[in-house]
C-alpha cells in the first residue's frame, strides 16, 4: 500500500488538485443525499382496504373480505405468502398479507391492483360504485404497500367559525388541490369535515311485537321525498293503526357510521394528511408543502386558519442536527487530544484535515449507493469519527519523527509510509471485517443495519486512502516548514527524557509485567463480571426515543356511537386544557371509510367506538 504514497508524491500538485476536486464533488454529493428518519425499507407486507357502505360486519366478511383473501391465497400460496390477517367491521374490510422477506413486493402490488380493479373479482356493486359517491376516494378496494413513506409527512388543520361540513368543502376544493401540486407528494387526504345525516335507529323488539317487517319500514323511509324536522319524520304512520315511525324507531341528526370527527385544541377542524412519494426527500418535500400551505392560508383570509399539527421533518432535522453537533464536538476533541500528545500544532492540522475529508468522501459513496442520511447512518458516521483520524495520526507522526531525525521530506514520507502502511491497512480492514456479517443478516434487521455497516466501511476506507495519499502530500507544507534547526537540537537534548504521558504509563506497565498472573486474573474477573451484567442490562431492537408527544387512545364497548365516543374524548380534552405542559392537541374520533389512517386503525380494531388524542 505504500506505493500509493509514492504515487501521490510523484506530482504533489496534481495530487492536491485531485483531492480538492474530489472534496468539491463530495460536498455536492452530500447535499444531494435524502434525509430520512430511518433507512429506506421495503416491508414484505401489503394491506387491502375496501369500503362497503351500510354493510354489517357479517356482510362485509362474506361479500368482500373472503373473496379478497381467496384471490391472495390462490395466487401467492407457496410463493412467499406467510400469513393473512383480516378485519371485517361496519362498512370496512381490511386484509393484511405478510410475505417472506425477499419477495418481489412490486409484483405483488401490481397483481393485486390489476385483479381488484377488474370484473373478475365478484364484489358488491356498492363497493365498486363507492368512488363515484365520494370524491375523496379514487379507487375501492385500495392496495396499500406498507413502508415508511406511508407515515404522514405533514398534517394540517383547517379551522374556522363555520360548520364542519363547510370546512370539509373548503379543504377538498381549495386546500387539497394546491398541496397535491407540490412535487414529491404521493397523496393527500382529508379527515373529518363530513356532512351530518339523519340516522334512523330501529327497535327490533317493538317491531316484532307489532309484527312490522324490516322491509316495510325501509321502503317507507326511502319513499319519503322530504321532511321539515325530526318530529315530522317520526310522526309518519307506518301502516298499523295509531303507530308512527317514532314508536318503533329513533331519528337523530349526527355523523353517519364510518365518519371520522376531528378537532384541534377542542375546536372542530378538518385535518389534511399529506404523504410523500417513496423516493422523495422527506425534509425537502415537507418544507415545500409548508411553504405552499402558508400561501393557501393567506389566500383563505382571516375566516379560516390552516396550521401545522404534525411535521415529520421537524423530528428528523432536530435528530440529525443533534447527531451532527455531537460528531463535530467529537472531531474537535479528537483533534485536541492529538495536539496534546503530538505537541505539534502543524502536524495536528494535517491529521485534523483527514476527519472532514474522510466523512465527505464517505457521504459521496453513500450518494452513489442510494443510502440516505438518517439516524442510523449518521450514528455510524459519528461512531467512525474517532477511528477516521487514527491512520492519519500514525502516518503524520512517523513523517514528523523521521524529519526531526534529519531525513528530507521525500525520504521521510516514503520511508515512513513503507514502515506503517501494512499495520494501518491491516487495522482498517480488520475493523471493516467486523461489519461483514451484517451483510448476511436477513429480515428487517438487515434492511436497517446494512446501510449502517456500509457507511462505516466507506468512511474507514476513505480514511486509509487519505492517510496514505493526501496526508503525505500536505505534510510538506504543514510539517516540513516547521523543521528548524533549533527544533532538531531541542529534539536531541530531550531525546533521553520521557514525555509526560510516558511518565504516567510506564510505572503501571512495569507493575503489570512484574505481576503478570495477578494482572491476567483481574482482567479475567472483569471480563466474566461484564458478561454477567448482560441479562441485567437487557436487550432491545432499537433504543427508546423520547418525543414531546403523548398519544391517548380511547376504546368504548363495541357498538358505541361515534357521538358518544366524541363526548368521552371531550372529557379528556378538558383535562388537557388545564395542563400547562400541553402545547397543542388534536383529536380523531371514529374511523372514516375514505382514509388510509382509518384503514390502519380498522386493521387493529378501530371503529366508531375508538378515539385517539395526540
Amino acid at each position: 500500500m505504500w506505493y500509493l504514497t509514492k504515487l501521490a508524491l510523484k506530482n504533489r500538485a496534481v495530487t492536491i488538485l485531485l483531492a480538492a476536486l474530489l472534496a468539491a464533488a463530495s460536498i455536492w454529493g452530500t447535499f444531494q443525499l435524502k434525509r430520512e428518519m430511518i433507512p429506506d425499507i421495503q416491508f414484505p407486507y401489503v394491506l387491502v382496504y375496501a369500503a362497503y357502505p351500510d354493510a354489517t360486519p357479517g356482510e362485509v366478511e362474506e361479500q368482500v373480505t373472503v373473496p379478497i383473501e381467496n384471490v391472495i391465497w390462490d395466487e401467492w400460496e407457496g410463493k412467499g405468502l406467510g400469513h393473512l390477517y383480516s378485519t371485517s367491521a361496519d362498512q370496512i374490510s381490511v386484509v393484511f398479507a405478510e410475505f417472506d422477506f425477499g419477495t418481489d413486493m412490486e409484483a405483488v402490488n401490481a397483481f393485486l391492483e390489476t385483479v381488484l380493479g377488474s370484473t373478475e373479482l365478484d364484489l358488491p356493486q356498492a363497493v365498486r360504485d363507492f368512488p363515484l359517491m365520494n370524491p375523496r376516494v379514487e379507487e375501492n378496494p385500495q392496495v396499500l404497500a406498507l413502508d415508511p413513506s406511508m407515515m404522514p409527512l405533514v398534517a394540517f388543520s383547517l379551522t374556522g367559525d363555520v360548520p364542519a361540513e363547510q370546512l370539509g368543502v373548503i379543504a377538498q376544493e381549495q386546500v387539497l388541490p394546491e398541496l397535491q401540486m407540490v412535487e414529491g407528494i404521493a397523496q393527500a387526504q382529508i379527515e373529518g369535515g363530513e356532512k351530518d345525516q339523519v340516522l334512523v335507529t330501529l327497535d327490533p323488539g317493538q317491531m316484532n311485537e307489532l309484527g312490522l317487517p324490516m322491509s316495510v319500514l325501509l321502503g317507507l323511509i326511502s319513499t319519503i321525498p322530504e321532511y321539515g324536522s325530526i318530529g315530522e319524520l317520526e310522526s309518519i304512520p307506518v301502516g298499523v293503526d295509531g303507530v308512527t315511525l317514532g314508536d318503533v324507531a329513533e331519528a337523530v341528526v349526527g355523523p353517519a357510521p364510518g365518519t371520522m370527527l376531528s378537532r384541534v385544541d377542542g375546536e372542530t377542524a378538518a385535518l389534511i394528511v399529506v404523504m410523500k412519494d417513496k423516493d422523495a426527500n422527506t425534509v425537502e418535500v415537507a418544507n415545500d408543502v409548508r411553504e405552499r400551505a402558508e400561501e393557501v392560508d393567506l389566500a383563505l383570509g382571516e375566516t379560516f386558519e390552516l396550521s401545522v399539527v404534525f411535521d415529520q421533518s421537524e423530528f428528523i432535522e432536530e435528530s440529525i442536527g443533534e447527531l451532527t453537533q455531537m460528531a463535530l464536538i467529537g472531531a474537535a476533541l479528537a483533534i485536541i487530544i492529538v495536539f496534546i500528545f503530538l505537541a505539534a500544532f502543524r502536524a495536528s492540522l494535517v491529521t485534523a484535515m483527514s476527519i472532514p475529508f474522510s466523512i465527505i468522501i464517505g457521504f459521496f459513496a453513500m450518494y452513489f449507493t442510494n443510502i440516505t442520511i438518517n439516524m442510523l447512518t449518521l450514528s455510524a458516521m459519528a461512531i467512525a469519527v474517532g477511528r477516521l483520524i487514527d491512520n492519519s495520526i500514525v502516518v503524520s507522526e512517523v513523517i514528523y519523527r523521521r524529519m526531526k531525525r534529519g531525513e528530507d521530506f521525500m525520504e521521510a514520507s516514503i520511508g515512513g509510509s513503507k514502515e506503517v502502511a501494512g499495520p494501518i491497512t491491516a487495522s482498517t480492514l480488520a475493523t471493516v471485517a467486523i461489519f461483514v456479517p451484517l451483510m448476511f443478516v436477513g429480515g428487517i434487521v438487515g434492511e436497517l443495519f446494512i446501510p449502517f455497516a456500509l457507511t462505516i466501511t466507506f468512511a474507514l476506507i476513505a480514511s486509509l486512502l487519505v492517510a496514505l495519499m493526501v496526508v503525505p502530500a500536505f505534510s510538506r507544507w504543514f510539517v516540513g516548514r516547521g523543521m528548524k534547526e533549533k527544533e532538531k537540537e531541542k529534539e536531541k537534548e530531550t531525546k533521553a527524557r520521557d514525555t509526560w504521558y510516558q511518565k504516567v504509563y510506564i510505572p503501571p506497565l512495569k507493575w503489570a509485567l512484574g505481576h503478570r498472573f495477578l494482572t491476567l486474573a483481574i482482567a479475567g474477573v472483569l471480563f466474566l463480571g461484564s458478561g454477567a451484567l448482560l441479562p441485567i442490562i437487557g436487550t432491545s431492537f432499537l433504543p427508546s426515543m423520547t418525543e414531546k408527544m403523548l398519544v391517548v387512545q380511547v376504546e368504548l364497548p363495541p357498538g358505541t356511537e361515534v357521538e358518544t365516543t366524541s363526548e368521552v374524548a371531550g372529557l379528556i380534552e378538558a383535562l388537557l386544557v388545564d395542563t400547562e405542559a400541553v402545547d397543542s392537541y388534536f383529536t380523531m374520533v371514529g374511523t372514516s371509510t375514505t382514509s388510509i389512517h382509518s384503514a390502519m386503525s380498522a386493521a387493529f380494531g378501530g371503529g366508531d367506538n375508538t378515539a385517539e388524542i395526540q
